[in-house]
């Protein structure tokens, strides 16, 4: 079991330290679990503290939200580009 004040550490060091490169939650909980650590919150604190890197969220998939909506420009006549 591991003492709570030491969570942020061991995510911060499964997440983006030497070993870590930057996976998503259920990635860096499962490094967690595989170097023989565990404590009860531990997908739950994996999935908000990647939620809230900044590095993450730069080099995340766009969601439907953040795309620019299509809007098609009629053409009166052939061949009419504007």
């Amino acid at each position: 079991c591991v003492l709570e004040h030491e969570h942020l550490t061991i995510i911060e060091e499964a997440h983006k330290g030497s070993a870590g490169g930057n996976y998503a939650g259920d990635a860096t909980a499962c490094k967690i679990l595989m170097a023989g650590l565990w404590w009860e919150t531990l997908y739950k604190d994996c999935k908000d503290y990647c939620k809230a890197c900044d590095h993450c969220q730069h080099i995340g998939k766009l969601g439907k939200r953040d795309e620019m909506p299509l809007h098609p420009i009629p053409s009166t006549e052939p061949f009419e580009k504007w």
